[in-house]
């Protein structure tokens, strides 16, 4: 496992974007240096840029399965973020959709897979 010298490089989402914000203090936290070596727009684009060692981020744990991304621990793992959906239609496909998101999003499956959501890193 690759240990990061400074400064830091940085897998993000665009500012506002999914733990970005979380991410940066986190490492200046560390009392850290870093940088933004590559922001995507998508999950996918974030995790190919950990995959092929552009630098570290942090991401749902369940999201890195199928990328060889690994757990760096090098900082802690971060706590779990909240998700809220709301729906305007009360129509079948919004139910349906809302049922699946509760399921794939539940605590309990967040549990079984791993805890929290670490920085991940090729």
């Amino acid at each position: 496992m690759q240990q990061w010298s400074e400064p830091i490089p940085l897998v993000a989402f665009p500012p506002g974007g999914l733990y970005r914000d979380q991410m940066i203090e986190q490492v200046e936290a560390a009392g850290l240096r870093w940088y933004l070596a590559f922001t995507g727009n998508s999950l996918v684009s974030v995790l190919r840029a950990v995959e092929v060692g552009l630098g570290v981020s942090i991401l749902p744990v369940a999201t890195t399965a199928p990328y060889a991304v690994q757990t760096c621990r090098q900082f802690e793992p971060v706590p779990p973020m909240v998700l809220s959906a709301y729906a305007w239609e009360q129509d079948t496909a919004t139910n349906e959709l809302l049922s699946v998101l509760t399921e794939i999003m539940s605590p309990e499956r967040a549990a079984s897979s791993h805890a929290g959501s670490p920085a991940a890193e090729a």
